[in-house]
């Protein structure tokens, strides 16, 4: 299993799982540890202010916005989203999305990997809430 409630909420019904992002901050190659919500919901990733910060982000002249309304979300490259899959050939492996990411205006809500970092990486997601258990499963395994 690759995915589970956040840390210190194990209650939560939604899918989570501890990565890392990876980019430059005045020219030095910065690794931050992050915990992402895998948001089914979500066509595109999205990062906190704080987590946005420890880079040097270029904006690409796109919005995205929020779906519970409020202020749109720059979309910005230079990050590069790290998260664990599941390979029934490989077992565990770490695999990146380079795509651009929205970043938010503040520390509200969560890291998001969406749907367009999983389709870049092809893994399928599979999540059962009643249990607070899941994985995201390479091509190929399911």
């Amino acid at each position: 299993m690759t995915l589970g409630p956040p840390v210190g909420n194990p209650l939560n019904l939604r899918p989570h799982q501890l990565g890392r992002a990876f980019g430059a901050k005045r020219g030095v190659q910065v690794t931050v540890p992050v915990e992402w919500l895998v948001d089914s919901g979500a066509d595109i990733g999205a990062v906190r202010k704080i987590i946005g910060d420890r880079f040097d982000l270029s904006p690409i002249g796109a919005t995205a916005s929020p779906t519970s309304g409020g202020v749109a979300l720059m979309l910005k490259t230079g990050l590069t989203v790290e998260f664990t899959v599941e390979n029934e050939a490989q077992g565990l492996q770490q695999v990146q999305s380079s795509l651009p990411v929205a970043v938010k205006s503040n520390d509200a809500g969560s890291n998001i990997v969406g749907m367009n970092q999983l389709a870049s990486v092809d893994v399928w997601l599979m999540w059962n809430p009643s249990k607070r258990r899941g994985t995201l499963l390479a091509k190929g395994s399911a």
